[in-house]
């Protein structure tokens, strides 16, 4: 790498979580590099411009003229704090499904409940010593819509809507060493500091539009497919491979949606979708393509702090945590623990399929062949996830014809791309930013 400022950069290192201490205005500053990067010993009026405020990481502090880059970012905490996570996910799994008190909660306690339940996770995002026992309760309050007295729509969306206060009453475990609101949501949007969050010049993406288009449409054909077959008898299978494509056909939308609007608010920032149809792995399915985000709480929250005792048990686990909330949010539309068990099956036996990928050693086959494996594999197991979500959405939205359910996928996606983004711009804000240039 060709040294971009001579004075400011004296010497490189190869390290791993490496303490870097910043001195300037006449304060001692503490950041983490972490990973294994090049160490540069920062100048200290460099590091005063870029360096505001204590536990503040920004994703590049400098460039080199090869891109090279130096990521700073928040210590990384007591990988054993993230179980609270768990802890809080099962214990509402056991509040839900325990046999002596099933309670009927009208809407109106049910949504004030909620409003209480956020409180606390400001509370404890503003108080870090109550994030513990506030992740408990956030997380119990998982359970609340499983017994909300109301349609399927309201009872499943209060079960996304609970998920908000778990994160927020988290995130002081999350980043212990971020203080600041801004530098947090930052940390947040960028899935924990795994992933890229930043401005770019704004651009009109008219392939991704082209896919968002083409992705509703196939939607639409494959909804009025579904509403067209019997769900009986060997109808079963083309109900099942068209509801397969039907959200493969969701995923290409929510993608091409995603990489357009991106593009015109000139953001890079992590999505929802990847374009899982082109996986060449179900290890890939799942950490790149299929909700991403998830794959990284989930792996953050539960598989890192159990991999010590054994690779194989923390990927079960994390399976297990996942298809256990899945498990909740369906029973809170269905109402029926049979189907909503079948759901959360699906993800039970991912881990298996990704073991026995791993011993095929798929991720070494050609590309065609590796795709055709994921295919085969997803398609064998689609049953599991297909029938439930069916019948979840059927609940929903009734059988009024594929306008309806095409209306719904388009809101949906808007939604979970709209919402993310409008966060990431003030989180990205250049004020963060300031001083950072690609040229050095």
């Amino acid at each position: 790498m060709r040294e971009c400022a001579p004075e400011s950069w004296q010497r490189r290192e190869k390290v791993d979580g490496l303490k870097l201490r910043v001195e300037g205005q006449e304060k001692l500053k503490s950041v983490f590099i972490c990973g294994q990067i090049s160490r540069q010993a920062i100048g200290a009026p460099a590091a005063a411009r870029w360096i505001r405020e204590p536990g503040i990481f920004l994703d590049r502090v400098a460039h080199g003229s090869d891109d090279s880059s130096i990521s700073v970012k928040a210590q990384n905490p007591n990988r054993k704090l993230f179980l609270w996570l768990m802890a809080a996910i099962l214990l509402a799994a056991f509040a839900a499904v325990n046999p002596f008190y099933q309670p009927d909660i009208s809407p109106f306690i049910g949504y004030t409940a909620w409003v209480a339940d956020m409180a606390l996770a400001i509370a404890c995002f503003v108080y870090p010593p109550l994030a513990r026992p506030g992740v408990l309760l956030c997380g119990l309050f998982l359970a609340v819509p499983c017994f909300l007295d109301a349609k399927p729509l309201f009872r499943g969306l209060l079960m996304f809507l609970a998920l908000l206060p778990l994160l927020v009453a988290a995130l002081p475990m999350l980043a212990p060493s971020i203080t600041d609101f801004r530098p947090r949501l930052y940390f947040l949007m960028s899935w924990f500091g795994t992933r890229e969050l930043k401005r770019r010049p704004r651009s009109f993406h008219a392939a991704a539009l082209l896919q968002f288009v083409a992705g509703t449409l196939a939607f639409a054909a494959m909804a009025a497919a579904v509403q067209a077959i019997p769900a009986s008898g060997l109808w079963f299978v083309p109900r099942w491979l068209a509801g397969g494509l039907m959200l493969f056909a969701f995923a290409e939308s929510a993608t091409g949606f995603h990489n357009f609007l991106t593009a015109l608010l000139g953001l890079t920032v992590p999505g929802l979708m990847n374009s899982p149809v082109l996986s060449r792995s179900i290890g890939e399915f799942w950490t790149e393509r299929w909700n991403p985000g998830a794959s990284v709480f989930f792996r953050k929250a539960c598989y890192e702090p159990l991999a010590r005792h054994g690779r194989v048990r923390a990927l079960f686990a994390a399976f297990i945590v996942s298809g256990i909330w899945h498990l909740l949010l369906a029973y809170a539309v269905l109402g029926r623990w049979g189907m909503s068990v079948v759901w959360g099956a699906f993800f039970f036996v991912q881990p298996l399929l990704i073991l026995l990928e791993r011993r095929m050693k798929v991720r070494r086959w050609r590309p065609a062949a590796a795709r055709g494996w994921t295919l085969s594999a997803l398609a064998v197991t689609c049953p599991l996830i297909v029938e439930p979500t069916l019948q979840i959405i059927a609940r929903i939205l009734g059988a009024a014809g594929p306008v309806p359910w095409t209306a719904a996928m388009v809101v949906l996606v808007v939604v979970v791309t709209v919402f993310p983004a409008a966060v990431s711009l003030m989180a990205s804000s250049p004020s963060i930013r300031k001083g950072v240039s690609p040229d050095c």
